[in-house]
């Protein structure tokens, strides 16, 4: 399945669940910059999109993981995540494929029979680094994580050791709400608050909710815009520290030249439900 195809799908059903998301693919040799972090109050996360390759003489699927890449979205202030997709069918996804029949790629964007988000799945950079827990394996250039014939499986059937994971749908749905310390994204408070340097995730999902983050999204000091107030996960808790923007960019830079088919998605206040409201679907 071509990797531009999953993108495109990505794209579109984002879009259409939250209709004030904000997504940056960065062009082909653009680096990564916090121009492209949204100046704005809610949360981003780094995308990473993988694709399968099909191997026609063992007949399966292989999803290959760029080591090195893992290791420099260690130190991302964004937290990333890996979307990983098992196919269901064999072979490639062309007109003419059984497993396709009479549909078109383009129907696979919609939910119902086939829809991509039933056989896509999230993990964490975190997370897939511990997978690689062998020394030996960090220092390979590449990795499996999975071979596949064909069918409709489970991320952690194939990847035992994955204790985490989400499927495309379930990991949308808490990410926009108030999240969990498994789930963490980076966050932009409105700015002139005074909210201190470590705080509970709670306290910024408080500062959040619509009703305070709409009527100010920036500030007006003198002649120039103050963008809002960054804070970065601390570790695999329930707390968010203070960042600034040169410290931010100093970790974008760290990303630059490993990013592949990686995008930014910047979810705004409004939607977020952030434990109330209805969530939108």
């Amino acid at each position: 399945m071509p990797e531009k195809t999953l993108e495109h799908w990505m794209s579109m059903h984002l879009a259409r669940r939250f209709p004030t998301v904000r997504l940056w693919w960065p062009a082909a040799r653009e680096d990564i910059s916090v121009e492209g972090v949204p100046s704005s109050p809610g949360k981003s996360v780094l995308l990473e999109v993988k694709t399968t390759e099909w191997d026609g003489a063992l007949s399966q699927h292989r999803l290959t993981l760029d080591v090195e890449q893992l290791r420099a979205y260690q130190h991302s202030a964004i937290p990333v995540y890996y979307i990983l997709p098992i196919p269901p069918w064999s072979g490639l996804l062309n007109p003419g494929n059984p497993w396709l029949g009479s549909r078109s790629r383009t129907e696979l964007l919609l939910p119902g029979t086939g829809w991509f988000g039933d056989w896509t799945f999230v993990v964490s950079a975190e997370d897939l680094w511990l997978h690689l827990s062998s020394p030996n394996r960090q220092a390979q250039k590449t990795a499996s994580l999975f071979t596949h014939n064909a069918g409709s499986r489970r991320l952690n059937a194939l990847v035992p050791s994955l204790t985490r994971s989400w499927s495309w749908d379930s990991f949308w749905t808490h990410l926009a709400s108030c999240g969990s310390p498994a789930m963490p994204s980076l966050l932009a408070t409105p700015s002139g608050r005074s909210l201190g340097q470590r705080v509970p995730r709670q306290r910024l999902a408080e500062n959040l909710s619509p009703q305070e983050a709409a009527g100010s999204p920036r500030v007006q000091t003198g002649d120039a815009l103050q963008a809002p107030t960054f804070y970065q996960p601390l570790g695999d808790n329930d707390f968010y520290s203070l960042i600034s923007e040169a410290s931010l960019t100093e970790s974008l830079k760290g990303l630059n030249g490993y990013h592949q088919s990686t995008s930014v998605v910047h979810l705004t206040p409004s939607d977020l439900t952030l434990g109330s409201g209805v969530l939108r679907r």
